[in-house]
């Protein structure tokens, strides 16, 4: 009996199709991938300095409140018409201020 010699075949019309598909989809992918990360990248980056620019701000904003209550403190005081009894009525009065000054700031912060 003799055997048949088995022709190696011939990649179709099918198989070059396909690998044509593959050879346009795949870079293609990768390059929609990168643009992606890119994008992230530059995002999270421009959301990094609008918070620190928010976080410097609001300090400035605490800064300028409490140097106001200080030298409202100072020159209170240090007034010659401030009677000393009540020196403690005006230090809970400034400490009360100062406490409903960053209540107030504090819920601002938070909503970043």
């Amino acid at each position: 009996m003799r055997a048949t010699p088995i022709k190696p075949s011939r990649p179709t019309v099918r198989f070059w199709l396909n690998y044509l598909v593959l050879a346009c989809l795949l870079p293609a992918a990768a390059v929609a991938t990168f643009l992606i990360m890119r994008s992230y990248a530059q995002e999270r980056a421009s959301l990094e300095r609008d918070i620190v620019a928010t976080a410097r701000a609001l300090v400035q904003a605490v800064d300028a409140e409490l140097a106001g209550i200080q030298s409202a403190q100072t020159a209170t005081l240090g007034s010659p018409t401030a009677a000393k009894p009540r020196v403690m009525e005006l230090l809970n009065l400034v400490v009360t201020s100062l406490s409903s000054i960053l209540a107030g700031l504090v819920p601002t912060a938070c909503r970043l």
